[in-house]
């Protein structure tokens, strides 16, 4: 009976030790998995391993997309429509369609306001969520010149933010032209930034990363440019519409990288 007892408790003993070692294999393999599907974005070739890692927040995109078809010119009729109603636009080519876009902010319910007025028009329009992810930079010390690559990035981002408030605010009157300059202003020097640090790329480890933020420097700097004739002429309008464009160039901008 004794006997019988002491392998009962052997038993349950080895029970005990075992499972929660397990789980605990089960847990950290898991775990593993989690952290390894993390996006990393090796912005250059990493030689040692002294790497630096940065993150660049992602955000949500909300627009109302009052249309998809197959070829530009169909797009471009709509458009046509929106500019005669002085409604923002803009077209995103996405795969074989053409995806037409108005009003756009960083917040949803600043742009549900307007989606019933446009479906009296476009009966089937409806609000687009785009996301922005977030991504890590990892590079090395050799490339610290990085570091304000990062934060002139997020600075980015922070004014983005602020230009999507403006838009929302000024509509109600509680910001003016004053608020826009200075906000423009603030967008035009994080980018002269970004490519004067482009600019600091060596070597074929980052020539894909410089390419890909020299062409995206390039595409804001016209934008900037745009914007500055538009508050000559006092066209807030206009400048709204580049706004849009400039949100969607960010995203690709961002999806491009992260397929380096």
């Amino acid at each position: 009976m004794n006997k019988r007892y002491k392998k009962q408790k052997q038993s349950l003993l080895i029970f005990f030790l075992i499972i929660p070692l397990i789980a605990s294999w089960a847990t950290s393999k898991y775990m593993f998995n989690k952290i390894s599907n993390k996006k990393t974005i090796k912005a250059v070739k990493i030689e040692e391993r002294d790497e630096i890692k940065k993150q660049i927040d992602g955000f949500d995109i909300y627009s109302i997309q009052v249309g998809s078809v197959k070829n530009y010119k169909e797009a471009q009729n709509i458009v046509n429509n929106l500019e005669n109603a002085s409604i923002p636009n803009y077209v995103h080519k996405k795969e074989s369609a053409y995806k037409v876009y108005t009003y756009v902010s960083l917040e949803e319910s600043n742009v549900r306001k307007y989606l019933e007025n446009i479906r009296a028009s476009y009966s089937d329009a409806f609000i687009s969520k785009i996301e922005v992810g977030s991504i890590d930079l990892e590079y090395t010390k050799k490339y610290e010149y990085m570091n304000e690559v990062c934060k002139d990035l997020s600075s980015m981002i922070e004014n983005m933010k602020q230009e999507s408030q403006f838009w929302n605010e000024y509509k109600m009157g509680k910001s003016n032209y004053d608020d826009y300059i200075k906000i423009m202003n603030n967008k035009s020097k994080i980018v002269d930034s970004l490519t004067k640090n482009s600019k600091k790329f060596k070597g074929k480890d980052a020539e894909n990363f410089e390419k890909e933020l020299s062409e995206f420097c390039g595409l804001d700097k016209k934008n900037i440019e745009s914007v500055n004739k538009n508050l000559g002429k006092n066209d807030l309008k206009s400048c709204e519409k580049l706004f849009l464009s400039s949100l969607f160039k960010y995203n690709e901008f961002i999806n491009n990288i992260k397929n380096i």
